[in-house]
């Protein structure tokens, strides 16, 4: 077995203690991503489930308040939500005055939704500078750097309109930062159950600690180079994607979902691509919805090419 290679990039723990080092600041940040994407007005968090959190509170939800939900949310979405108010999924979901759009891994199906408030869960798309912002119609839209780039943590809340990010930046710094969360996610790799106690505590905070925010401030310079790396390995596996899911040009998914049985799967698996066979929600142009089963096969920065040229070649076996 080679060594496992997840649905996004993989935390480098002695860049993150060197960027400590790095005079990189959330406004230094903000003002940086502000350039990049001027579509939007950001707010650097702790986290994309902290961002969640706080634009439902700036939203003026509580607890009788439904916020629809996407099938097989993952537990950060469903805690964040909770938080707040209650979540909702299926009929539900699509009923409810506020709702969460997953763009599943840089994946977008859904368009404007007339009559609902609309979050744009956009954690792993790796989008382009003067990428088009809020493909759904949303308000707000929730990038999770440590998905995006690898850094230890870090997230941003896209804001259609300045008065709602200034809104959202003092709910962020009514709230406290935490360096101990920053050291909690160091200690993961050897010490498992500190993930637990990350996430029992995360989605109370706000600010991005000084920790953290040196490390995210360098890897916002390698932007470019993980475009490159990434758009040059979806052209060699884009054939592979199933024809009914749309690809953005400013958007660049972390994985290329495709459609194998269980054979085909086991050779990949012997890969290291860890995820095994996942759920993608598949949006219908009538706008019925079914969700399809596919194996996930990994094209961030931390794929190396040898391997993709071996995955490659196992899905080639059956073209």
């Amino acid at each position: 077995m080679q060594k496992p290679i997840f649905l996004w990039p993989e935390e480098n723990i002695a860049r993150s203690i060197r960027g400590w080092f790095s005079h990189g600041s959330a406004a230094d940040i903000e003002r940086e991503l502000g350039l990049m994407f001027p579509a939007g007005h950001p707010v650097l968090v702790s986290s994309g489930r902290v961002g969640l959190v706080i634009v439902l509170e700036s939203l003026g939800l509580s607890r009788p308040d439904a916020v629809g939900v996407f099938p097989y949310a993952s537990r950060c979405v469903f805690d964040a939500v909770a938080r707040v108010a209650t979540p909702s999924t299926g009929t539900g979901a699509l009923n409810a005055s506020t709702r969460v759009v997953y763009h599943q891994w840089g994946y977008v199906q859904d368009g404007p939704i007339p009559g609902q408030t609309i979050v744009e869960d956009a954690v792993d798309s790796f989008c382009v500078p003067g990428a088009q912002l809020f493909r759904s119609g949303g308000d707000f839209e929730i990038w999770s750097l440590s998905k995006l780039i690898g850094s230890l943590g870090g997230g941003v809340v896209w804001c259609r309109h300045m008065d709602e990010a200034v809104r959202l930046r003092k709910i962020r710094n009514s709230r406290k930062s935490s360096g101990f969360q920053w050291f909690l996610r160091t200690m993961k790799r050897f010490y498992p159950p500190a993930l637990v106690y990350w996430f029992g505590v995360e989605s109370g905070l706000g600010p991005l600690s000084r920790w953290g925010t040196g490390e995210v401030f360098l890897l916002l310079s390698q932007w470019s180079e993980f475009i490159a790396d990434r758009k040059e390995k979806l052209a060699l596996v884009s054939r592979f994607k199933p024809d009914w899911l749309p690809l953005l040009p400013d958007r660049l998914p972390c994985v290329v979902p495709v459609e194998i049985n269980q054979i085909t799967a086991d050779k990949l698996v012997t890969l290291g691509m860890e995820s095994g066979f996942r759920h993608i929600e598949r949006v219908h142009p009538d706008g019925n919805r079914e969700l399809v089963k596919v194996f996930p096969l990994p094209i961030h920065q931390g794929m190396p090419r040898e391997r993709l040229g071996q995955a490659i070649a196992i899905l080639s076996e059956r073209h």
